[in-house]
């Protein structure tokens, strides 16, 4: 068991983080599915023109009360005003009302981890924007029904059909950030199904994109998914170039999760390099961010990091110090799992086994 092995969990949650950004960015249109009814049938609905005025008020309420139970923190509460506002809409019915509403509850739904509901909810957004021939928005629900179902790990046919579908339609209007996002896309799915030459391609062609089309929250975060493919191969240099711009422009966006994984790509690289002088200033510079941002999630990804390359050089001393203080953090943080993996690797280097 090695330090990589926690790698594959952070990177899910920086993948889960960016798909969280995109919906929040995102208009969402979700109305209820009637069952034994298409969905397309259902969307085909044209808005009355004298709408009750006073049911849109009353739903009008329960936005407004969701939007407070929200900020006030309470999720449930604001899930159960929304539902309302939105069954209120429907039975207008208000498009535009129930766009509003589910825009607001895809994320939240998301942020709780009810997978299934947030699914369903974007399959919907995806029924309505075909029904409204709306391709700017389909360009956002394709990836972003594609995204969740990748982070899944189900359907994969499904999601290339998705991203593709995305990349041709941003081709055909000269949507140049759509045409980004859809090959970084192309490049997540490549690179978890372990092609990663295929990954390099389409995500050396994103990052241009991504730039000519102004998304350089975006771009950073398809030149940290290149470093990643280009360790994968073992070319180091290249990853390192690209953990390096990534950094340099997430400084400037003031993007904490992007410097993170920089900091940790570099890391990674330069360990693997040999360079572990180099390797350890990364570390440092990484642990003294999140100490100053009070990130313990990340202290203790530094703090495992250190121990399994002072392990590497044979430095008993320290990889025993280091792999205690990581098994303090995980403690702190509640991570069980983490605590006895890393008493396992603890062991390991008492006994004086390689791992």
């Amino acid at each position: 068991m090695n330090y990589f092995v926690f790698k594959q969990k952070s990177l899910k949650l920086a993948f889960f983080s960016s798909l969280l950004l995109i919906l929040s960015l995102t208009e969402i249109f979700l109305p209820n599915i009637v069952q034994g009814q298409s969905l397309e049938d259902q969307l085909n609905v044209t808005p009355r023109i004298n709408l009750n005025l006073e049911v849109r008020s009353n739903a009008d309420q329960e936005v407004n009360l969701g939007d407070q139970a929200l900020q006030s923190g309470d999720r449930d509460q604001a899930i159960s005003h929304w539902l309302e506002a939105l069954r209120l809409y429907e039975s207008i019915p208000d498009l535009y009302g129930i766009g509003k509403v589910s825009g607001y509850l895809a994320p939240v739904y998301l942020e709780l981890g009810d997978f299934a509901a947030a699914e369903n909810a974007m399959r919907r957004h995806l029924a309505v924007t075909r029904s409204r021939q709306d391709q700017q928005t389909m360009i956002r629900s394709l990836n972003n029904l594609g995204t969740l179902l990748l982070e899944m790990g189900r359907n994969l046919d499904e999601i290339e059909s998705l991203f593709t579908e995305a990349l041709e339609i941003s081709q055909a209007v000269g949507d140049l950030a759509g045409q980004g996002l859809s090959l970084s896309n192309l490049g997540r799915l490549a690179y978890f199904e372990g092609y990663y030459v295929q990954a390099i391609e389409f995500y050396e062609s994103a990052v241009n994109y991504r730039l000519d089309g102004n998304d350089i929250l975006g771009q950073v975060n398809t030149l940290n998914n290149l470093g990643d493919a280009y360790q994968e191969t073992d070319q180091y240099w290249k990853s390192i170039n690209n953990y390096r711009l990534a950094l340099v422009v997430a400084e400037g966006l003031g993007d904490l999760d992007s410097q993170y994984r920089a900091w940790e790509g570099l890391a990674e690289s330069y360990g693997a390099l040999g360079y572990h002088k180099t390797a350890f200033r990364f570390l440092n510079e990484w642990g003294n961010l999140a100490i100053a941002t009070g990130n313990l999630d990340q202290q203790l990804n530094v703090t495992r990091l250190s121990a399994y390359f002072y392990w590497e050089l044979r430095d008993q001393e320290n990889a025993l110090i280091f792999y205690q203080k990581a098994i303090d953090l995980a403690r702190a943080i509640g991570a069980d799992q983490e605590v006895a993996l890393l008493k396992t690797q603890l062991s390991e280097v008492l006994y004086g086994n390689q791992y």
